[in-house]
């Protein structure tokens, strides 16, 4: 028989989880127009955006300190309650540079939240449905990443953020409800007797390295899709750009329903190989991209091949260490990703500048030809060294 996957704690963390994604989701696109609202220039909203993944990423690594200091559960909570504050903060400043302050804050926030519930979820979820449970898992925030931006613009729309922001803090309150409902005894601690390691291994796992970089791959191309996207319709003349964002979730959702089985029964190789050409294919349908049409059918690919290689990563991440290292693999995880959505964004856009965003799009679906090539190559020698192995036994 198979161990339950869908116990209370599992269901209250994915809930939290979720609504966590969602006030994320709806501050993105409407942030700006605030900040723009109360006479920030472009410059300004671009720094005000950007500087959030800068905390995010350098609080991560001081997740497994905050664990051993007050547990993963409350250590979760903080990291929400940040969220909160942050988010009523935005409302409250008058000027930009306390909008700076609350941001940065809100990427530590962040940072300390998502890399406690892709541990906790880890942990939860039995070891033997690992893949399809940390897949569902996912599906919360990719429901917030395609209702989230349409619920923010919907009630920023008349131009009055009261409402709006109230509703962002009533979201992460509901957030913080869920959270509570999951019993610590069921959350795994640090074992705190073991010697003190050295910093650097506090900051990254050697384990997770080199799937992390696959995940970072994911991340260049992702980071290229969100940043420029909505300027490749303009220059395509495609209306109704948006619906991508509605495209892509759907078939992130649907693949989950079997990759992470798949993953769990075969390991990773016909989960990411696949997954990885759907991107490919992806790509490309957006690159040559003239009509809504193969708009769409570019973001089912693309859905597709992201939906099942994102939760693969993770969980393969999380198989290769042992449990008191499972809080620095996530992060590391979480970080290689961020990492690569920023160099997406910087180096693609250099691409574009200098040529076209069809060809900037066309150029990087090179991303996943590197992904396959090193990926392939490690697996078959792997194999070789094994078949060796055994031979001469």
């Amino acid at each position: 028989m198979k161990e339950q996957l869908w116990t209370k704690d599992f269901i209250f963390l994915a809930l939290s989880n979720t609504f966590l994604f969602l006030a994320f989701e709806m501050l993105l696109p409407t942030l700006p127009a605030f900040i723009s609202a109360g006479g920030g220039t472009d410059s300004s909203i671009g720094i005000i955006m950007g500087i959030f993944t800068i905390t995010a990423i350098l609080s991560r690594p001081l997740t497994d300190w905050g664990v051993k200091k007050f547990g993963k559960k409350s250590l979760l909570l903080i990291g929400v309650f940040i969220c909160l504050l942050a988010s009523a903060g935005y409302y409250l400043s008058a000027i930009a540079i306390v909008i700076v302050m609350f941001r940065l804050l809100h990427g530590i926030g962040f940072g300390f939240a998502t890399t406690l519930y892709g541990t906790i979820a880890a942990e939860i979820v039995p070891e033997s449905r690992r893949g399809e449970g940390l897949g569902f898992f996912a599906i919360g925030a990719t429901l917030a990443a395609s209702i989230g931006p349409f619920i923010g613009i919907l009630l920023i729309e008349d131009g009055n953020f009261n409402h709006f922001f109230i509703i962002v803090c009533l979201v992460l309150v509901a957030t913080l409800f869920f959270t509570n409902f999951i019993k610590a005894s069921h959350i795994k601690e640090p074992d705190q007797s073991h010697k003190q390691e050295k910093w650097y291994k506090r900051i990254i796992v050697k384990e997770a390295v080199f799937p992390a970089f696959f995940v970072m791959l994911l991340g260049v191309s992702y980071g290229g899709i969100l940043s420029f996207i909505t300027l490749f319709g303009k220059e395509s003349n495609i209306d109704n750009i948006g619906y991508f964002f509605l495209i892509v979730p759907l078939f992130e959702f649907l693949v989950r329903l079997v990759a992470g089985r798949v993953f769990d029964q075969y390991g990773p190789f016909p989960v990411l190989v696949p997954g990885a050409i759907f991107c490919l294919i992806g790509i490309l349908f957006l690159a040559y991209s003239t009509s809504l049409t193969m708009l769409l059918i570019s973001g089912a690919f693309y859905g597709i091949g992201y939906g099942a290689i994102f939760p693969t990563i993770q969980a393969w991440i999380i198989n290769r260490v042992t449990n008191d290292k499972q809080t620095i693999a996530t992060a590391t995880f979480y970080n290689f990703f961020d990492l690569g959505i920023g160099i997406g964004a910087f180096i693609l856009g250099i691409i574009a500048g200098i040529t076209s965003y069809s060809t900037m799009y066309m150029l990087s679906a090179f991303i996943f030809v590197i992904f396959l090539g090193v990926y392939l190559a490690s697996y078959y020698s792997k194999k070789t060294i094994v078949k060796k192995g055994t031979m001469q036994m």
